[in-house]
């Protein structure tokens, strides 16, 4: 496929951060939002980390990974307006090893909240320990299957 337009717009999102950004303003500031990521090393993270701030977002519990890109969506749209993606993991890809700490921080992102939204473009081991600390503390679960093939 050549691209023959030969423009190029960069936003920031990805699902998790603009389901985040969603809740953060139906909220208004009366919930905390808590955003779960990995972020990568480049410029794409920190304004991705600032947007999500600047919308009451909370991401104190995100993890950095100064050597890796950070995850990017590719969102190609055809002259006839049809869409098609391509999704890179970078950063949000890599998740600790360590189960002890993804679980310790599952169960922080639990405490208090009124719901943990999941979606698939993490690994599936990072969703399970995610849902175990949301039951465990009787957090309803929602899951946005979207985008898995």
């Amino acid at each position: 496929v050549t691209a023959t337009d030969p423009r190029v717009s960069v936003a920031v999102g990805g699902k998790g951060a603009n389901q985040a950004v969603a809740a953060a303003r139906l909220v208004a500031g009366s919930r905390p939002v808590r955003f779960v990521g990995q972020f990568g090393g480049d410029s794409h993270a920190s304004m991705l980390e600032e947007d999500l701030v600047a919308n009451g977002v909370d991401v104190s519990l995100s993890g950095r990974h100064p050597d890796l890109p950070s995850g990017t969506g590719l969102v190609m749209l055809s002259p006839g307006g049809e869409a098609s993606s391509v999704v890179v993991g970078g950063a949000n890809s890599a998740w600790p090893e360590n189960d002890d700490e993804l679980v310790s921080t599952m169960v922080r992102a639990a405490r208090g909240a009124a719901v943990m939204l999941l979606q698939r473009e993490v690994p599936d081991r990072v969703n399970l320990a995610a849902a175990a600390a949301a039951k465990a503390a009787g957090v309803p679960i929602v899951v946005d299957a979207g985008g898995v093939d």
